[in-house]
């Protein structure tokens, strides 16, 4: 069974410890959020990781708990681990429309809900530097609740959180 408590506990950890020289998160990143809370993107074209990861976590997961967004994006961190088959980059991943919320290669539904976007870069920059969940033991895939994709009877399942099911490669 997957631990909420570890994930909730290590993201009030990330974001509560910010103050301090080696937790803080890197200047560049710093700057992108603070840049993406001034400027909601309209389309991933030419944007960075941390704008494609919050825009994922956006979009699948902005009604999830904390742990269920961070759990979103530890699923986009485990798929960079495998540039040959997902891409290089966190925007790599996200980009060959391998996520719902897409309607296109760049595009996706416009961003209206201004606080649930703010919190979506607060959990992409504590999933940025904490990395995939340890609790989802490797899963690079899921799915919601809703659906029966034809993939995941050929996965192991890991767990259900919230309205999501977490898998990983069959060992």
């Amino acid at each position: 069974m997957i631990c909420r408590i570890s994930a909730v506990i290590l993201l009030a950890l990330t974001l509560t410890n910010s103050a301090s020289a080696n937790q803080a998160p890197n200047e560049t990143l710093k700057h992108e959020a603070e840049e993406l809370r001034n400027r909601v993107p309209r389309n991933l074209y030419l944007e960075k990781d941390l704008s494609c990861l919050a825009i994922a976590i956006y979009h699948e997961a902005r009604g999830e708990s904390l742990f269920g967004q961070l759990a979103v994006g530890s699923v986009i961190l485990e798929r960079v681990k495998n540039p040959e088959r997902w891409g290089n980059t966190i925007c790599d991943v996200v980009r060959p429309v391998q996520f719902s919320f897409l309607t296109s290669r760049w595009n996706f539904p416009r961003i209206i809900d201004r606080q649930a976007w703010e919190r979506s870069i607060d959990v992409a920059m504590a999933i940025l530097k904490i990395g995939p969940l340890p609790e989802l033991e490797g899963a690079d895939h899921y799915h919601a609740t809703s659906v029966s994709p034809d993939w995941a009877p050929k996965m192991s399942r890991v767990g259900r959180i919230g309205e999501h099911i977490f898998y990983k490669a069959k060992e």
